[in-house]
């Protein structure tokens, strides 16, 4: 048609100057954003987090803020689809919630005691061991921000699963020519080597469960300290695009949490009472000390992540003797550690019922005064490891405290 120009969609008419910035598209493009929650929620919700977060607030539940409180900038989200956030807004949210974390003292206290109540009453054996670095397990678990960190589902505290414990410990069995040292029934040291074990026995197959229970890893008393750290993959196009790998590609860091220098307690349990899966525990514990040392967990090993080393010569509470118990000399002694099993195997409940006198009975019962300081090292322990006032027992806490000091 003479006269007339024809434009094609997508086309800008001839003649037509383009739209400027400030234009009907720029004022929907700054509209949107200024309308932009800081939250993906509902405005109502965005609002409180905002108001609940804000003003250097820190949220104590650490699964929250990294699952379901990222701010939108973090995401790198805009209405503007040709427009991204800095990487810097995710290393500055990220590096405040390292340094601003710090769960809730007393339910992290209560989480850990109940988990010593709970291991002790299936007659667990426990060790603890400190990161020599950083640790991260679960750093490509399932997260919107492509890298997170393994925490506790109700308590978000930092944990080691016990799957990962038992893999890690079977792993190390299977391939390494070990040999260590462990209590017989009558405990007395003995050495176990591999041709020894029955591994199949230890761990289980498809068709048995194994004759040891791993426990989740919890930290000690609940405290844990995290730290920032970063990545940078070289070839981001070959890995986001199929693209070839090559030297001109711009790499982008990628920055994520891990937990440092941090003290971890372990725990392992028999399946059963029975005297074989007893030894069977005490070596999985031994197995699994040596793998953690020279193994690591999590991820990035290769890099010095994940590694332990075994926490020994710890200040006793309470102002308590410093002496090893086990170096002591005297008899009784193994009659005061079967004592302090049987009130480890007690529940929180049965422990505040057993009376004063009872416990002070047995006590005086022991031969020895090594004895008498061992067993009384054991009760005060245990009654703080189940969350049980020793003072309300005043002749007994009075008593204690004049063998230990």
């Amino acid at each position: 048609m003479s006269g007339m120009e024809h434009s094609h969609p997508g086309q800008r008419s001839p003649g037509r100057p383009p739209q400027s910035p400030g234009g009907p598209s720029g004022k929907k493009r700054a509209t949107a954003e200024s309308h932009l929650s800081p939250y993906l929620l509902p405005q109502e919700a965005a609002s409180l987090v905002q108001q609940a977060l804000g003003s250097s607030k820190v949220c104590p539940n650490l699964g929250l803020q990294l699952h379901r409180y990222i701010p939108s900038a973090v995401l790198q989200l805009s209405p503007d689809s040709d427009s991204k956030a800095s990487p810097a807004a995710r290393q500055q949210w990220l590096q405040a919630l390292a340094q601003g974390y710090q769960p809730d003292q007393a339910l992290a206290t209560g989480a850990y005691q109940r988990w010593q109540a709970f291991t002790r009453a299936l007659n667990a054996l426990h060790f603890e061991a400190e990161i020599d670095w950083r640790m991260v397990v679960g750093l490509g678990g399932n997260s919107v921000l492509e890298t997170d960190l393994t925490l506790h589902r109700n308590y978000s505290l930092p944990i080691v699963p016990g799957s990962a414990l038992k893999g890690l410990t079977r792993n190390y069995a299977a391939q390494e020519d070990w040999e260590v040292t462990i209590p017989d029934e009558q405990g007395q040291p003995r050495q176990r080597k591999k041709a020894e074990a029955d591994l199949n026995r230890l761990f289980g197959t498809l068709d048995q469960a194994g004759s040891v229970i791993f426990f989740d890893a919890m930290p000690l008393k609940g405290e844990a300290r995290l730290e920032l750290d970063v990545m940078t993959p070289h070839y981001p196009d070959y890995y986001q695009g199929g693209k070839p790998p090559s030297n001109d590609q711009q790499p982008v860091p990628i920055t994520f949490l891990t937990v440092a220098k941090t003290t971890f307690a372990f725990a392992i349990a028999p399946r059963t009472p029975t005297p074989g899966d007893r030894a069977d525990t005490a070596l999985a514990l031994a197995l699994l000390k040596q793998a953690l040392a020279d193994y690591g967990i999590g991820g990035k090993t290769s890099a010095g992540y994940g590694y332990f080393h075994q926490v020994t010569n710890m200040p006793p509470p309470n102002g308590a003797d410093p002496a090893d118990p086990q170096e002591e000399k005297g008899e009784g002694l193994e009659e005061a550690r079967a004592k302090a099993r049987e009130l480890a195997a007690l529940t929180p409940e049965q422990l505040q019922r057993k009376g004063g006198q009872e416990l002070l009975g047995a006590l005086a019962q022991m031969p020895s005064p090594a004895a008498q300081r061992l067993l009384a090292r054991e009760i005060e322990k245990i009654h703080r490891q189940k969350g049980v006032d020793l003072q309300k027992k005043s002749a007994l806490f009075n008593y204690i405290k004049q063998l230990l000091q």
